[in-house]
């Protein structure tokens, strides 16, 4: 009685290629990278956690690679982020400010001032 046949593309399925595959069903995103899988139209994306990057999350970051640390600072990369272990006589996130960090008295009410290990004071 005049019937049809429909051949669907890839990621379609159903007697007329209404249905759209999930692909997130797959588990195609990395599992220690990834935060969640969003499904598209014939698609999928990864959301990734902070310290992965790439298509499926599989690559971690490397916060040190271009090198944030100044002043002959060592950078140690940690969860989401860097650390940097400043040379003597510099203080600062990435090393940045010279002289020592409790030279600017940043302590108030009488609180003590004294050097971390990172160069910051505590």
């Amino acid at each position: 009685v005049g019937g049809f046949e429909c051949k669907c593309p890839p990621g379609f399925v159903g007697p007329r290629c209404e249905g759209d595959i999930n692909e997130c069903l797959s588990n195609p995103c990395s599992v220690p990278g990834t935060q969640d899988c969003v499904q598209l139209v014939n698609d999928y994306d990864c959301n990734c956690k902070p310290g992965y990057m790439g298509r499926h999350c599989d690559a971690k970051v490397n916060f040190c690679a271009n090198s944030p640390c100044q002043n002959g600072g060592i950078c140690t990369a940690i969860q989401g982020g860097h650390e940097c272990l400043c040379s003597e006589g510099f203080y600062g996130k990435n090393c940045e400010y010279s002289g020592y960090a409790c030279d600017s008295n940043p302590c108030q009410n009488g609180g003590y001032c004294r050097t971390s290990e990172i160069g910051d004071y505590v």
